[in-house]
């Protein structure tokens, strides 16, 4: 029986290849769909160590975090510890040079905006003398960073009075912080005396020391001053001299 005019031969070959062509189909699309399972299996597995190995690193580095925090934690107390040791075994001593020292390694710590340059004396173990270098008119910057509404950070040049205003609390402020710590490290000190030192140029071109700055603050009058919220200007004319002129240069007191 003839197809279109095609012997049947042709036409059962024809079928058998277009059956044969059919499974080549299945059979690539089967694979196909096994090759994206595994692809999908293999994706799942990879994130799977990522995710673990993220958790891994995340709790490591707080474990280490967590050690470091205990390691500061630890030096602080043994820090603490020590200053309570050197300051029970100065007072058991007696000996003014001692409890300098103590004090000298005490202020070298303070978090002062400025370095500071301070010595102590002592005149007994109930009052301590103590000479400060003052800092400079330079060590105030020329102005300050300013957000702008676009909130862009620039910067703004302070006023010359507003500059010098800061400089004179400044010092001051140094003063009243070096008495302050003087009083609350050594607890027999009854008086603290600061002499503000500065140095200019003599007639014949020589150094000389003049004193700016003079502080006797006692102990009962440090409970009356709130050093965190206190104007220093006005704390420091209530308890000592400070000489400065309105362009920010030192002048000498008596």
């Amino acid at each position: 029986m003839a197809l279109l005019g095609l012997p049947a031969a042709a036409v059962q070959l024809d079928g058998a290849w277009m059956l044969g062509g059919i499974s080549a189909v299945l059979a690539t699309a089967s694979a196909g769909a096994v090759s994206q399972f595994t692809r999908q299996k293999a994706e799942r597995a990879r994130l799977e160590i990522e995710d673990r190995a993220v958790f891994e690193q995340a709790e490591t580095d707080r474990r280490a975090q967590h050690d470091k925090e205990q390691a500061h934690k630890g030096q602080e107390h043994a820090a603490e510890e020590g200053a309570r040791g050197r300051l029970r075994a100065a007072l058991d001593s007696g000996d003014p040079q001692a409890l300098a020292e103590l004090l000298h390694v005490e202020l070298l710590n303070e978090d002062f905006p400025v370095p500071v340059v301070a010595e102590a004396e002592f005149d007994g173990l109930t009052i301590v003398e103590i000479e400060v270098t003052l800092p400079e008119l330079d060590d105030v910057p020329e102005d300050r960073p300013n957000v702008l509404a676009s909130g862009k950070l620039s910067r703004k040049k302070i006023a010359a009075k507003d500059r010098v205003s800061i400089y004179e609390d400044l010092r001051r402020g140094i003063a009243l912080r070096l008495a302050y710590e003087t009083l609350r490290v050594l607890p027999t000190v009854q008086r603290v005396r600061c002499r503000g030192t500065f140095t200019e140029t003599g007639p014949r071109g020589e150094d000389v020391e003049r004193v700016a700055l003079l502080l006797d603050l006692e102990r009962a009058q440090l409970g009356e001053i709130d050093l965190d919220r206190a104007d220093p200007s006005t704390a420091l004319r209530a308890l000592g001299k400070f000489g400065c002129t309105k362009k920010g240069e030192l002048r000498e007191v008596g």
